[in-house]
């Protein structure tokens, strides 16, 4: 199950390096958390706190907001948590977010865009929506370039394949230790 960690590219997550400002241990409240996720300054904090407020099940309309906030940022986890929650009132906003994902994608390569494509798809799918055609061929679309992003790329010019030739003074490969010209080779 890909994570926010999983998606490293997106510039608005920060660079792995930038050290979390969370307080540990995290709240256990809805408030406490709820304050802790608007003072967040990076979207790795902010899954954090999401994937808290979801463990939490509170069916608080407030905990819907915050991950359809977050969609705009980290759409992979949040898709996955809204799914989660498997509160049906989200497939609007995940279409909403698929169709923003799909004229804008936020990650700045094909594989990034075909995986929160795919993440918000899987989740309207799993909560019981439907995409529409147009929405279905976009999305395979991204997930073709994405593919051939990683296709491995054939080295040219081809390396030719080597005849292997016995000389004619080597020592003969049946192994009778004569020369190869006195004994196989020699008719």
């Amino acid at each position: 199950m890909p994570d926010a960690r999983a998606v490293t590219h997106s510039p608005k997550l920060g660079p792995p390096e930038e050290a979390s400002r969370l307080r540990r241990p995290l709240p256990r409240d809805l408030e406490g958390l709820l304050d802790t996720y608007r003072g967040c300054e990076v979207t790795r904090d902010r899954a954090e706190v999401a994937r808290a407020l979801v463990a939490l099940g509170a069916p608080d309309e407030r905990v819907g907001n915050v991950l359809v906030d977050l969609l705009a940022e980290d759409p992979v986890t949040a898709a996955q948590l809204l799914a989660a929650r498997a509160d049906r009132r989200a497939i609007r906003r995940l279409g909403e977010a698929l169709d923003r994902l799909i004229a804008n994608p936020i990650g700045d390569c094909p594989a990034c865009a075909a995986e929160h494509v795919t993440g918000v798809m899987n989740a309207m799918l799993a909560l019981g929506g439907t995409i529409t055609e147009d929405q279905h061929e976009a999305v395979h679309a991204l997930q073709d370039r994405a593919f051939a992003m990683m296709t491995p790329v054939r080295t040219w010019p081809p390396v030719p394949a080597r005849s292997f030739r016995i000389g004619r003074n080597a020592p003969c490969p049946c192994g009778s230790g004569k020369k190869a010209k006195k004994c196989c080779g020699g008719s």
